[in-house]
């Protein structure tokens, strides 16, 4: 069995929460590319893209900050490493997912769909300074008494 302290496990949660909305995005906008056919219209596309907001994005960013929160006091190296690959990925993904808002059929083209990439680039790179911050920092020494 893997062990791992709570921290480590919570931005590896946070990690794979935005490697999952990457992917949701992605393969609905490229759903969304694909020629109408009659019977099979989605009538509200937006509403299926803030499911996925709600489910994936918001509880990633939520999870990071908590892992950052709980991993001031030991300072791992870990979660430091974690918490920039989110920073990193996150945008990337997202640059990935507006590439794909140039192919949306025009029936679709709506600006709640066109600028969720756009949003999510910007403040994807949140993590990135709060893993500088815990990589920089020294851990508490412990007392006994």
């Amino acid at each position: 069995m893997l062990s791992m302290k709570l921290e480590t496990g919570m931005a590896l949660a946070a990690l794979g929460l935005h490697a999952m909305f990457i992917a949701y995005l992605a393969s609905f906008y490229y759903a969304l590319s694909r020629p109408i056919d009659i019977g099979n219209i989605i009538t509200q596309p937006y509403q299926l893209v803030f499911v996925g907001m709600f489910l994936f994005a918001l509880p990633g960013f939520g999870l990071a900050g908590v892992a950052y929160v709980l991993a001031k006091r030991d300072a791992p190296k870990t979660v430091a490493v974690i918490l920039i690959a989110q920073g990193v990925l996150m945008p990337t993904g997202m640059f990935y997912t507006y590439t794909l808002t140039n192919i949306i059929n025009e029936d679709y083209r709506i600006f709640d769909i066109l600028i969720l990439p756009q949003i999510f680039l910007a403040i994807g790179f949140a993590p990135i300074p709060l893993g500088i911050h815990i990589a920089k920092l020294k851990p508490v020494k412990k007392r006994y008494m």
